[in-house]
């Protein structure tokens, strides 16, 4: 009999080993700034792009520090995310972020928790819909 053998105790354990090399990838960063620096083009004219920059930090990229969470939506919802998501990503000048529909719902929330509006009693959608257009309205 043959027997498969799985991943070992820590399948992570990978990951410790790029950890010696941070260093020198300061002193990559420090020299290609005296270089853009020397070139004349100084430190605003350069700039590293932020997913370098957050890998040399090892920072978390946002989605990374997210909470993965399921909603069933329907159609219509979809396409209308899809719409807005299109629409955004075009008619942007600064694009610092992607704004994804995940981003969109997040905005919505946020705007949903500024609201003051009576959570009392709410029987089904349709009512919880037209109480937070009246919060909406109000505010």
């Amino acid at each position: 009999m043959v027997r498969k053998r799985g991943m070992a105790r820590d399948p992570l354990s990978w990951i410790g080993e790029g950890s010696e090399r941070q260093p020198a990838r300061e002193e990559e960063a420090e020299e290609r700034t005296k270089t853009a620096e020397a070139v004349g083009e100084g430190e605003e004219a350069w700039r590293e792009p932020e997913a370098v920059r957050k890998l040399e930090t090892n920072e978390l990229p946002k989605f990374a520090t997210l909470v993965p969470v399921t909603a069933r939506l329907s159609e219509s919802q979809v396409e209308f995310l899809d719409s807005m998501e299109r629409r955004i990503m075009r008619n942007r000048r600064r694009r610092k972020e992607r704004i994804t529909k995940n981003t969109l719902i997040r905005a919505a929330l946020e705007l949903l928790r500024t609201l003051e509006w009576d959570w009392h009693d709410i029987a089904d959608e349709e009512e919880l819909i037209y109480r937070l257009r009246q919060a909406a309205r109000v505010g």
